[in-house]
């Protein structure tokens, strides 16, 4: 199915007055920079972060998915989630957030890709005995392959699709926060892994997991990361920490990177002696690969990162 979520307009407009709705259990205390937007869903503009009220439904066993909608997968889901997908989507959108596309399978390789989008970082905010927690959702699962939490795991704004009939297919099958490969899922990982029950690779940490019905809130934002450092060689090939690299995954890791203004995304320099045209021909094939032309720079041998728009006068923006 063809992915559309990035062209999915925003209905859903964020007017609640400064009394927004009452924060559910497990929500810190009244932040003036939080506004509701839906019910169950509210915005911290300071933060551009989305909280998302959810509820603990499934403790023990393995996991397809971290949050469903209910009445779907709530037997391998650790959390149910009331609000629909879609405001969730909506939300994301309103906070500058960049969907990417659920796993899909290629045609023309005959191989399924992983899950692409701007890359995420999820807690999860609830109280117990000790009092209000806020903690990575990694720390809810365990890798059955290490018996510990998984570590660099990678999520993804996939951002769901619709459907052929126009309906969002994250609302129809309930798939928020998945862990196993879903081509509807609106938040994935960004490596492929099997819903293979035999095969599946995360499991509930039970002792971490407080009781079942706990109310709680899932926290999404954008995950900061650094540019992506490449270097052109002489003939023409491309380096990245000296393995070779292409285009398409260049573009790959940098539509799964935040968009931060005024920040490169991607930044090429050349070896000594590399004709600038044959750099300036990277770039071009960058672009028409999907990363927009503004995000990418290209550093001198001064170390100075350039817009490819640089040689007609337009400054350029400092490698961080």
């Amino acid at each position: 199915m063809r992915h559309t979520g990035s062209s999915i307009v925003v209905l859903v407009i964020a007017t609640a007055s400064p009394l927004a709705a009452a924060r559910a259990p497990g929500d810190s205390t009244k932040n003036p920079s939080t506004r509701a937007f839906a019910p169950g869903v509210r915005i911290d503009w300071a933060k551009g972060e989305v909280e998302v009220d959810a509820k603990v439904v499934f403790r023990s066993g393995p996991l397809e998915l971290i949050a469903c909608s209910p009445r779907t997968r709530e037997h391998e889901s650790i959390l149910a989630i009331s609000v629909r997908p879609m405001l969730v989507f909506q939300a994301m959108g309103l906070v500058g957030l960049e969907p990417g596309s659920p796993v899909r399978y290629d045609e023309k390789t005959e191989r399924f890709k992983p899950a692409t989008g701007q890359r995420l970082d999820i807690n999860v905010r609830f109280a117990d005995a000790t009092g209000e927690r806020t903690i990575p959702i990694r720390r809810w699962l365990v890798d059955v392959s290490t018996d510990k939490p998984p570590e660099g795991i990678e999520w993804v704004f996939a951002g769901s699709h619709t459907n052929d009939k126009g309906r969002f297919s994250a609302d129809l099958d309930g798939t928020i926060l998945c862990v196993v490969d879903f081509d509807s899922a609106l938040i994935a990982l960004a490596v492929l892994h099997t819903a293979d029950n035999a095969q599946l690779w995360l499991r509930a940490n039970t002792p971490e997991i407080p009781p079942i019905g706990t109310k709680c809130t899932l926290l999404i934002r954008a995950k900061t990361t650094n540019p992506i450092k490449v270097t052109v060689a002489m003939d023409g090939k491309i380096f990245r920490a000296n393995q070779e690299i292409t285009v398409d995954e260049i573009a790959r890791s940098a539509l799964a990177n935040p968009q931060a203004a005024g920040k490169p995304v991607v930044v090429i320099r050349g070896v000594s002696g590399v004709p600038h045209a044959r750099i300036v021909a990277v770039v071009e094939a960058i672009t028409k690969a999907g990363v927009k032309r503004s995000l990418i720079r290209i550093q001198s041998s001064g170390k100075r990162a350039k817009s490819p728009e640089e040689s007609s006068g337009e400054s350029g923006v400092e490698v961080p």
